[in-house]
């Protein structure tokens, strides 16, 4: 059977993510044991069933936030199931609903470590908001101590000068008085 395969560009635009990021998702599926079609030079062909696989990590990851790793694994979790169901569909009535109830469990399975996956996501984003709030706090008191500093250095600087200035005008006075003192006796 000849389906038509695209490549890595093709894919791309048409989930609209990056090429790179294409890789990226291929390279840790590979990982996981997915196999594409490999053409010329090794470079993946995908075919219409990796991209439905692709575009079902796409709504994974960026509708609810989870980790590539995984959203491969419920992508492909849910592959598996709908390849047993299919096969689940052509074999007897009799353990149709054995499958089914084993597919629902590993689904609620997977949707609570998704949960407790998203929860701790969003604890861990809780507490970066808190320390960066800490973080702010810190930095407006910081500011705020600056400034009483720099208030408080500028006022010395200006005593510094004042008394400065009062010292240069004594050694004046000293200075003319002498000279006064010494002009008075030459006139007797």
């Amino acid at each position: 059977m000849n389906e038509k395969a695209f490549w890595t560009k093709e894919v791309a635009e048409t989930l609209q993510i990056g090429a790179s990021t294409l890789r990226k998702w291929c390279l840790a599926l590979e990982n996981e044991g997915y196999e594409f079609v490999k053409g010329a030079k090794k470079s993946r062909a995908f075919l219409e069933k990796d991209i439905v696989l692709l575009r079902r990590m796409k709504s994974l990851i960026h509708g609810t936030g989870i980790t590539v790793e995984t959203a491969i694994k419920i992508a492909l979790s849910d592959d598996k199931n709908n390849e047993i169901e299919g096969i689940v569909l052509q074999d007897s009535e009799r353990t149709e609903g054995r499958t089914h109830s084993v597919l629902s469990e590993n689904t609620l399975q997977l949707q609570e470590q998704m949960g407790l996956e998203f929860i701790e996501n969003q604890k861990k984003i809780l507490e970066r908001l808190e320390r960066l709030e800490h973080l702010e706090q810190l930095e407006k008191t910081n500011e705020e101590r600056l400034r009483r500093i720099e208030e408080k250095l500028a006022s010395r600087d200006d005593q510094l000068l004042q008394v400065v200035r009062e010292i240069q005008d004594s050694k004046k006075l000293i200075a003319s008085s002498v000279e006064d003192n010494k002009k008075w006796w030459k006139f007797w």
